[in-house]
């Protein structure tokens, strides 16, 4: 309903929806500033919302000064979705009583606009609401079911700011900052800034300096450069971290989480429990429900991210399955000398690097 004089804004995506909301707001507002009327619906309990309700029914039941039209915000409705507040019997009922209202809204005379971020689609007065209204849904991709989508938004942004990105350039973004859509947009003008009247070419290492993250990223890095056999980034990023404190032991146990599980990943692969699919930026690794019984979990209990096994399965297809668990052998002969030599350990985690690529 594309002439409907209320507007609902919502989704899991904030920064989207507040973005929408506020460009919206800001250009049917009217010019008499006792016309725009602003409602914030961020409540903590029953009372608020029921409150709140009260409070938009009253805004809604009044005429604007004059002749003029009257814009009313319902900001941050929080009472909306799957929550102790919003399954209230009360708030449900109050909020039933609005549509009538809703339904007699003249576009000449009032526009309503509603932010929510939290929303049971479920929910009758949803159903009911969004027929009446002109809505849009800003959602965040699932990270850990669909990276590709948040990866292709970001090359989208990058895109609509008039640059050209590199292949990788939008992965490593992701990377960096993962889930995170208002921190998306900082960097991505941060970016603009610097290309601004210059060539719109942007390239996986220009991001790689701009873009730092922070030292986790610089470990997934060294831990990449060794998947994928590459020493001579391998050892610079070893210098790197070394020179940032990085104890070689330390370093020892993260590279052998990452092994371990490239180990696991191309076993799984070998014995048809596992698949990958695609190439580059669009490998995809299918894990049947046996593999994924084996897949390492988190200490919340919580299952790692498709997206980083995807990532270690495609840099370490090149070698097999007893390659690699040939490494985690490595790795433990690493860790037990650099716990009981008294030699460079520098050297001996070199040693074991040149000895994986």
């Amino acid at each position: 309903m594309a002439s409907s004089p209320i507007h609902f804004f919502l989704g899991s995506d904030e920064f989207a929806v507040k973005k929408a909301t506020e460009a919206l707001t800001t250009k049917i507002a009217p010019e008499d500033e006792f016309n725009f009327e602003v409602i914030d619906a961020a409540v903590d309990d029953v009372e608020g919302a029921l409150q709140r309700i009260r409070m938009i029914r009253e805004a809604l039941l009044t005429l604007p000064f004059g002749f003029c039209k009257k814009v009313i915000w319902w900001k941050n409705v929080s009472f909306l979705g799957d929550t102790v507040t919003g399954k209230s019997a009360s708030v449900l009922e109050l909020l039933e009583t609005l549509l009538p209202i809703l339904e007699k809204i003249d576009g000449n005379s009032m526009h309503l606009v509603i932010s929510a971020i939290g929303v049971d689609k479920r929910r009758t007065f949803f159903k009911k609401l969004s027929a009446l209204a002109t809505t849009e849904v800003f959602d965040l991709p699932d990270e850990k079911k669909d990276p590709e989508e948040a990866i292709l938004q970001i090359e989208s942004l990058l895109k609509s700011q008039g640059m050209k990105p590199d292949e990788g350039v939008a992965e490593r973004i992701f990377e960096v900052i993962g889930m995170d859509p208002r921190a998306w947009h900082i960097e991505i003008d941060k970016l603009a800034c610097a290309h601004q009247g210059l060539d719109p070419k942007v390239t996986l290492d220009e991001v790689k300096m701009m873009i730092h993250g922070n030292r986790e990223v610089v470990i997934w890095d060294f831990c990449d450069a060794v998947l994928s056999g590459n020493i001579k980034p391998a050892l610079h990023l070893l210098q790197s971290l070394c020179s940032q404190g990085g104890k070689e032991v330390g370093l020892v146990i993260l590279l052998g989480n990452q092994i371990r599980q490239a180990a696991l990943i191309s076993s799984l692969i070998e014995e048809k429990m596992a698949s990958l699919s695609g190439g580059g930026r669009f490998s995809k690794l299918s894990v049947t429900p046996a593999g994924e019984a084996l897949l390492p979990r988190k200490k919340s209990g919580e299952a790692t991210s498709l997206f980083l096994l995807t990532k270690i399965a495609e840099k370490s297809k090149r070698k097999p399955a007893l390659f690699w668990r040939q490494a985690v052998d490595r790795l433990y002969q690493t860790h037990r000398q650099l716990l009981t030599s008294g030699g460079d350990k520098r050297l001996i985690l070199e040693q074991l690097l040149i000895s994986l690529a």
